[in-house]
């Protein structure tokens, strides 16, 4: 979130991924809400690592979300 938000900040321009225009507060919050529904989805399919996310569970989230 800080990365998106304030991508001058000093903790965020050594990281050689972040994303380099600022977010409105709005945007990021809407963001992290989408990344915390499909956590918790994940949790309700008994998914206990990202290591087992494949194209079919992504293709199932957003048939879900829909």
């Amino acid at each position: 979130m800080l990365a998106m938000l304030a991508p001058g900040h000093v903790s965020v321009i050594p990281l050689p991924r972040a994303y380099r225009t600022a977010l409105h507060l709005t945007t990021c919050a809407g963001r992290l809400g989408e990344l915390t529904r499909f956590f918790a989805w994940l949790g309700d399919q008994r998914v206990s690592g990202l290591e087992q996310l494949d194209t079919r569970l992504c293709e199932a989230y957003l048939a879900h979300r829909r």
